[in-house]
């Protein structure tokens, strides 16, 4: 009996997964004459832990806590502009109990340079 409740234990704690999911925004940025720099990328990321489904009630939205996340963490300097956003969801389930819901957006940022 004490090995069959092991084996069970076992199937359920290693029976976890991962499902990705990504989206690229389009970008309103025109860069039609060669007048800027590239400068770095920024990141801001959120994410709520359900068990047993309950969870998450502190969130208002990962998508937008993850967005100012990433502004309150990056400090754009005057003929900067923020360009190439991404979203990329990351769910992880370790069936029955635990569920992780990530969210994670990155963006590039650009110079304009003045002639």
């Amino acid at each position: 009996m004490k090995e069959f409740i092991i084996f069970v234990f076992s199937l359920i704690f290693l029976a976890g997964c991962s499902f990705h999911k990504g989206m690229i925004s389009p970008s309103y940025v025109q860069f039609t004459t060669p007048n800027f720099n590239y400068v770095n990328s920024i990141e801001g990321e959120a994410s709520a832990i359900y068990i047993l489904g309950i969870g998450g009630l502190e969130i208002n939205g990962l998508v937008n806590e993850a967005k100012t996340n990433m502004y309150s963490n990056s400090f754009l300097k005057k003929n900067q502009v923020i360009t190439n956003v991404t979203e990329d969801v990351k769910w992880t389930f370790f069936l029955p109990f635990f569920t992780k819901h990530k969210v994670i957006i990155t963006a590039d940022v650009y110079e304009f340079i003045n002639e």
